[in-house]
């Protein structure tokens, strides 16, 4: 697959599409060592070669590939790593131990040149080496969570009405929230989740966030009323047509205060055909040659209007988001130790798109000669266009390139991944493509494909190529798009001697409600697991993944398999933040940051950890005493806290004053020790010991890291980020733990496992009608409903633009999770029976 280097010609750039299971990793070890240890290859020594990968995981099994396979071949000529490096090779095979010793000896020697790392990790590299044109501090700490920074920012926003927001503006804002199926009484959650998404997705586009501005309104009356004028005209041309109801709405009067109630009645009147509600539309060539004109004419106007509204629906969000914004960037400055990743790559990103290349750049672009890319069709564009300059750079000067990649496997396009990225080198490698100078190859972009599938038996590839090869490619219906990331169209076979080995099982399982599908689902898998013959007969606990598309499923796979007394690992288990213990002293915490926050200080005193350290103090409190209290407090300011303190001085004094004195004053670690030495919870609750444990190391670690304060600890304890929360909360098991693994769909990307059970739901996605769209160099957000598609154009292609993204995002991922099983294959489907007809009398 790989050429010697003896007809290897520079610069050379080589893109591996490959299915999974084929050996890309494998493959990028290979020649990250043949660059390293070649005499031909040009400027490749350590700190002329940069591996970048999308996980702290990945890039960390990349390092130890790395140094294992050096290791190896020094040590052993008789190793596969040996015989597998001396093709690449023009050195003799007497020598080839000694360099490899001498270039490990020379990694571990200097460590800070081995350039295999995350993509995050490269530009906070960059960012320290062009602090001064980014604007920002070389000594700031990269976060990869908006929590830390994005609490501060909303606090600073809410408290300071009529200063920071006006009431006007706030009750706007609330207004636009999207609209939920019960009375909100605290959106803050809400706000906290639509705001980190906006940040999320500006960080990934070119551009801002733009609202339309305040000429928006004037123009949303000059359509309407011209919308208003064709509607009237067309009225007029089809008397007795149109319905009273119809006429009432156009003929009223459009003023300034109701203009916007005047639109929604008449959206909400005037569906699919118009004005011509209620007409046959078969009929419509027989109404005359200026009814159809005016029916056009008001047909685009109609389309006018819906795009102009969709574009204003949130325009009270981006109003707020903007002046949020504001003040996040004001944090950011004023907080030394935090910036977010996203942020550095947005910043480097509009300094370079300004023509001009920051000085770290140039110093790069003469050190890095060799660029390998693992993941490619993950890569955003904000992380390409920053990278698109140091290759260009590395290839013009003679290096090359390396870059490894599925598009069957692109399954981060809600993080806006672009796939397209990828498919447009695979479409135009030999010609010009879009997103890379090719022009100083000689040979231009080299296309290869692992053909061989080394992680699958047999009969598990077969029934992937009979979903998708057979079974999809018959359903044209659901591609969407055409096949645009190969899935019916992929060449893979099966490595030699296990043609026939393997198993596969496919079982669809009906039920009629939610209790007998989870019933059906758990009484299956325990089947499989413990039944004759069953999996923990012929395989070990940690052989087996069972995998489910959400984390919320997790859980009650996790209880089922523990309830049957078969060991299990998870997300869910090994993150202490979901043990109902640790939850109780977070809502302690939350307590002592904002005594007035009633929820938190009610989730204290009638969790286990009071109630129990009551009672085994022999004092009368019981859960009754705190409902009784809630439902009836009295206290002097109106706060739980307060009539609690008034009601049970005692308690206070014991349990509760020392601690609320001191938040503010003793750093988070001292707190939390404090906490859990007032309440006992290592005495009253031994089992959980070591999930406490993890918990004061959390607040250990994290306040050595500068989040001294309680705050701050909070941001990070109850942030959305799944990467953050497993650093510093997560129970990290030994790799000899003999456990079945639960885990989502997405975490598994990149693994295998002798087997996989996977559970597919036809759970249906909730309806979304908030759309992002690139448009010049800014981003618009759009409210788009079926009805506005039908009538916009424009909003009919962003809303179809993302339909096939999520379309093609789930096929891919039903293709990775089939692809993780190297002998056996289980996928049990659950499909809800049709309701049953009844019968007539």
């Amino acid at each position: 697959m790989l050429e010697g280097d003896n007809t290897l010609r520079f610069p050379h750039a080589l893109l591996i599409s490959a299915s999974a299971g084929s050996g890309k990793t494998y493959t990028l070890t290979r020649r990250y060592v043949q660059l390293l240890l070649s005499d031909k290859a040009p400027e490749n020594g350590l700190q002329n070669i940069l591996a970048v990968t999308f996980t702290r995981n990945a890039a960390k099994e990349m390092r130890v590939r790395i140094l294992e396979w050096l290791a190896k071949t020094a040590l052993d000529p008789a190793s596969p790593e040996f015989s597998a490096t001396r093709p690449l090779l023009s050195v003799p095979r007497g020598a080839l131990a000694g360099r490899a010793a001498q270039t490990m000896e020379r990694i571990l020697d200097n460590y800070g040149d081995f350039h295999v790392q995350t993509i995050d990790k490269f530009m906070a590299r960059v960012m320290r080496g062009s602090a001064d044109q980014l604007g920002v501090r070389p000594d700031q700490e990269i976060s990869t969570s908006y929590a830390a920074l994005v609490d501060e920012a909303l606090y600073f926003m809410l408290t300071r009405l009529d200063t920071e927001i006006t009431r006007a503006e706030l009750d706007a804002f609330l207004a636009s929230l999207p609209p939920g199926g019960s009375f909100r009484w605290n959106p803050v959650p809400e706000i906290k989740e639509n705001l980190s998404r906006f940040l999320a997705q500006e960080g990934k586009l070119k551009g801002e966030l733009a609202p339309l501005g305040g000429k928006a309104a004037a123009d949303l009356e000059k359509i309407f009323l011209q919308t208003l004028a064709l509607a009237k005209k067309l009225a007029e041309a089809l008397p007795g047509k149109v319905d009273e109801a119809t006429l009432e709405i156009i003929a009223r009067p459009v003023t300034a205060a109701g203009l916007r109630e005047h639109v929604e009645a008449y959206r909400g009147r005037l569906k699919t055909h118009g004005i011509l509600r209620g007409v046959n539309v078969k009929s419509l060539d027989k109404l005359g040659e200026k009814a159809l004109t005016l029916k056009a004419q008001l047909e685009s106007a109609q389309g006018e209007l819906e795009l102009l509204l969709a574009g204003l629906y949130y325009e009270p969000y981006l109003v707020f988001y903007r002046k949020f914004r504001e003040k996040l960037a004001l944090i950011e400055r004023s907080r030394a130790e935090t910036i977010h990743i996203q942020e550095v790559s947005k910043r480097l990103s509009g300094y370079i798109s300004a023509d001009s290349v920051p000085e770290i750049y140039l110093k790069l672009g003469e050190t890095i000669s060799h660029y390998l890319i693992d993941e490619f069709q993950d890569t955003d564009v904000i992380q390409w266009g920053n990278f698109r300059l140091l290759i260009e750079e590395a290839l013009a000067r003679g290096g090359s390139l390396f870059l490894v990649g599925d598009l069957k496997q692109a399954i981060y396009m809600f993080r806006n991944a672009d796939y397209k990225i990828m498919k447009d080198l695979l479409d135009n490698a030999g010609g010009t493509p879009r997103c890379l100078d090719l022009s100083p190859l000689e040979r231009g972009l080299e296309l290869r494909n692992l053909p061989v599938n080394y992680r699958s038996d047999g009969a598990v590839l077969g029934y992937v190529d009979d979903l998708f090869k057979r079974r999809l490619k018959k359903s044209p219906d659901a591609l969407p798009d055409g096949d645009v990331t190969g899935l019916t169209s992929y060449e893979q076979g099966v490595k030699p001697g296990r043609e026939a080995a393997g198993y596969a099982l496919e079982e669809v399982l009906r039920y009629g409600d939610r209790a007998e599908r989870d019933a059906l689902v758990k009484a299956r898998l325990l089947e499989l697991f413990t039944g004759k013959g069953g999996l923990l007969e012929r395989f070990s606990p940690g052989d087996i993944l069972v995998l489910v598309q959400k984390n919320k499923q997790v859980t009650p796979v996790v209880e089922w398999l523990t309830a049957a007394k078969i060991t299990v690992a998870s997300s869910a288990t090994l993150d202490i933040r979901n043990r109902k213990l640790v939850g109780e002293l977070v809502a302690l915490l939350k307590f002592l940051d904002s005594p007035i926050d009633d929820l938190a200080f009610a989730e204290v005193i009638t969790g286990g950890a009071f109630l129990e350290e009551a009672k085994r103090a022999g004092l009368e409190f019981t859960a009754e005493n705190a409902r009784a209290l809630m439902l009836g407090r009295a206290g002097d300011d109106g706060h739980l806290y307060a009539a609690f303190r008034a009601a049970y001085p005692e308690l206070w004094e014991k349990y509760f004053e020392r601690l609320y004195a001191s938040a503010g004053y003793l750093p988070v670690y001292e707190l939390v020790s404090l906490a859990m030495r007032g309440l006992r919870v290592f005495d009253n609750f031994p089992g959980e010991a070591a999930f406490l444990v993890k918990f004061l190391d959390a607040a250990n670690t994290m306040q050595n890291e500068g989040a001294n304060s309680v705050k701050d600890f909070l941001e990070r304890a109850l942030g959305e980020d799944d990467a953050e929360g497993a650093a510093h909360f997560s129970i990290v098991l030994p790799d000899y733990l003999d456990a079945v693994r639960v885990m989502t769909y997405h975490a598994s990307k990149g693994l295998g496992s002798p087997v996989v059970v996977n559970l597919i739901y036809d759970d249906k996605e909730p309806n979304v009608d908030m759309f992002i769209a690139p448009e010049g160099g800014h981003s618009r957000v759009y409210h788009i409903t079926k009805g506005a598609a039908a009538a916009s154009p424009k909003l009919a292609r962003i809303r179809e633009e993302k339909s096939v993204d999520d379309r093609l995002q789930a096929l891919n991922l039903l293709y990775v999770i089939n692809t993780r099983a190297e002998r056996e294959l289980y996928n049990f489907v659950t499909v809800k029976k049709k309701a049953e007809k009844k019968d007539e009398a």
